[in-house]
């Protein structure tokens, strides 16, 4: 099997610089379209470089319509989510037909962080798994076109940001729950390769990109 955790291709800046501006009017069309569809996009924006999520979902921002647009990125759950089933709050958060959601981390960070900072076992995490299968089936079998990207960053560079997070470099802040979870890059690892394995099917495809923002 493939380790899901390497990158499919490479784009070189120039080749992208290259192709930017038909890129974007290609897009923006393709958003056009959608509102004319029963049809929605959710794009999970997921991974172990946190700068570099940030930098696509700002350049996602740049390019599309914003009124059609929506971004979610959840907290640690509040008293009233914990009442409700796991998934609750994603739900509510799905974007109406003809719309984008983009979702930071969401489903996928959360899981990920319960198993490396060891608050789940492994038979919990193999059955929050599954809930996770069953969810992205649901949401692609009504007609969710939904598109998940992972930003790899090697084990190295997690902990050269780190550091320099530690020396005070506001430019490299993590917040406390990332730095609880990126403390231990090689676990990171482990557990997303186990988790994009379970979770990589046809129609909920992971991609996965090498960061882009060194």
């Amino acid at each position: 099997m493939r380790d899901l955790l390497t990158p499919l291709a490479k784009t070189s800046k120039a080749d992208f610089d290259a192709a930017e501006p038909e890129l974007r009017v290609e897009l923006l069309n393709a958003q056009f379209d959608l509102r004319s569809t029963r049809r929605n996009v959710v794009v999970l924006i997921a991974g172990n470089d946190r700068r570099g999520c940030n930098a696509v979902l700002n350049r996602l921002h740049a390019w599309l319509d914003a009124r059609y647009l929506n971004t979610y990125a959840f907290e640690p759950r509040t008293p009233d989510e914990k009442e409700r089933p796991y998934f609750w709050r994603y739900w509510r958060a799905m974007p109406p037909r003809g719309r984008i959601g983009i979702f930071l981390h969401a489903w996928t960070f959360s899981t990920l962080a319960a198993r490396v900072n060891r608050k789940i076992s492994r038979k919990e995490l193999a059955r929050r798994l599954d809930h996770i299968n069953r969810f992205e089936h649901l949401l692609t079998d009504d007609g969710t076109i939904l598109l998940k990207y992972w930003l790899h960053l090697p084990e190295r560079e997690v902990r050269k940001r780190l550091d320099r997070a530690d020396d005070g470099d506001a430019d490299w802040h993590f917040s406390k729950a990332e730095r609880r979870v990126f403390a231990d890059p090689e676990r990171v690892e482990k557990v997303a390769r186990q988790m994009m394995a379970a979770a990589n099917t046809p129609a909920a495809e992971w991609g996965v990109r090498d960061s882009a923002y060194p």
